[in-house]
Order: structure tokens, then C-alpha cells, then sequence
């Protein structure tokens, strides 16, 4: 469902749309918006959702809401880096709609951000040639992985 708050009334309660729902369960709307390319680097990614909700500072004015704390490993296990992130747009109406719509403009957002934080991490490591040669090695991995899971599909 559609989460939303209204400050104004009640800061603490949480409600949601009665007739509205996601198209798919939100982690995997969010997973498959915010993870595109980290199996063709030799990492995993990691992210928990802290936050996913439409504000209200007024009943006709709101804001939609995201964070996350995500957390990069190698495919080895050995922690990369973390980071939370938080990402807040106006909705250009005060519903269901509006929600949605500012919902896949933040997601557009995030998905950017991350991507670059990403990199940044990437090539902080490359630098290392322990991490470079782990991840190179991941990425070996996770290619053949990928390849038996496309077999697998195929037959």
C-alpha cells in the first residue's frame, strides 16, 4: 500500500490509501529500480529500506519521502563501504497520484546518486591491488553465474 503521514494532524500516525497498492511488493520495485550493474562489478549490494512514505505539512501540500542505508561487499564478504541516503520531493498533487508520480521521479533520483556513489567506490578500490584483483575475480564469478541462470532459463 501507499503510505502517507500527516503532520499536521498527528506526526506519529502512519495511514495508507485504502484503494491504492504497488504493482509489485515494494522491495522489489525499489530493488529493481536501484539494482542495475553491481553483479557486472564484482560486488554485492546491499540496501534497507528506513523510509518510503508520502508527507503531508498541509492537507493540500505534501512531499514524498526516501532513505535508505545501503551497503556495498565484495563478492568475498569484505565490506566495501555504506552510506544512507535521503531524497524528499513535492508531489505535484496532494494524493495517491501525486505520490506515485513523485515516487518514480525520486526513484529516478536515487538511482542516479547511488550509481555514482557507486562508481566513486569502484574506483577508490581499483586503486588497491587487492581489491582490484577481488573484484575482478567477482566479476569472473558473478559472469559464469549469470550465464548458468540464462542456461537455465533457456532449457
Amino acid at each position: 500500500q501507499i503510505h502517507y503521514r500527516r503532520l499536521y494532524l498527528d506526526p506519529t500516525r502512519v495511514d495508507a490509501y485504502a484503494r491504492s497498492r504497488w504493482i509489485a511488493p515494494l522491495p522489489e520495485l525499489i530493488e529493481e529500480s536501484l539494482r542495475g550493474t553491481d553483479d557486472e562489478r564484482g560486488y554485492r549490494l546491499h540496501i534497507r529500506l528506513l523510509a518510503f512514505e508520502q508527507i503531508f505539512e498541509h492537507p493540500d501540500r505534501a512531499r514524498v519521502v526516501m532513505r535508505f542505508h545501503a551497503m556495498v561487499e565484495a563478492t568475498g564478504g569484505r565490506a566495501l563501504g555504506e552510506r544512507r541516503f535521503r531524497f524528499s520531493l513535492p508531489t505535484a498533487t496532494p494524493n495517491a497520484a501525486g505520490a506515485v508520480t513523485a515516487f518514480a521521479n525520486l526513484m529516478k533520483q536515487a538511482s542516479v546518486q547511488l550509481r555514482a556513489w557507486l562508481m566513486k567506490i569502484a574506483s577508490e578500490r581499483s586503486s588497491f591491488p587487492s581489491a582490484r584483483s577481488e573484484m575482478a575475480s567477482g566479476s569472473r564469478d558473478d559472469r559464469e553465474n549469470r550465464d548458468r541462470r540464462q542456461t537455465i532459463r533457456l532449457s
